[in-house]
């Protein structure tokens, strides 16, 4: 606040003031801190998540090559509609399924992990 001459951290926590109605250009300055994202403990990521084969016909596999738990899968069609949920191992790296009573089609597969989530499509043939 360049009135005040008070520096806030708006990241760490909020920063209020009052001021009578009108328009104040040099009120403010703000900085930004140009920095890349730490993705150490980032979560499930899209290169961590495999699906073979697919397009499938019977039987899918999906593989969690990150250190995170994977706490469900489920199939989604296109319309947004919850379709199946499967049964998650999470001793093993790999979750195989059977998506043989599934009709032909597209379908979205959400991977959810402890803090994010991947979509995957999959091709029923």
């Amino acid at each position: 606040d360049n009135e005040t001459g008070k520096t806030t951290n708006i990241s760490e926590r909020d920063y209020y003031f009052t001021e009578s109605e009108g328009h104040f250009p040099e009120r403010f300055t703000l900085f930004f801190k140009n920095q890349i994202l730490n993705t150490n403990d980032s979560g499930l990521m899209d290169e961590t998540i495999s699906m073979y084969p697919n397009p499938g016909h019977d039987m899918i596999t999906i593989r969690n090559s990150s250190n995170q738990v994977i706490q469900s899968i489920i199939i989604f069609d296109l319309q947004g509609r919850r379709v199946k949920a499967i049964p998650v191992n999470n001793s093993e790296l790999e979750n195989t399924f059977s998506v043989s009573l599934l009709p032909q089609g597209i379908y979205m597969i959400e991977v959810e992990g402890e803090s994010s989530n991947i979509f995957k499509r999959l091709i029923k043939n």
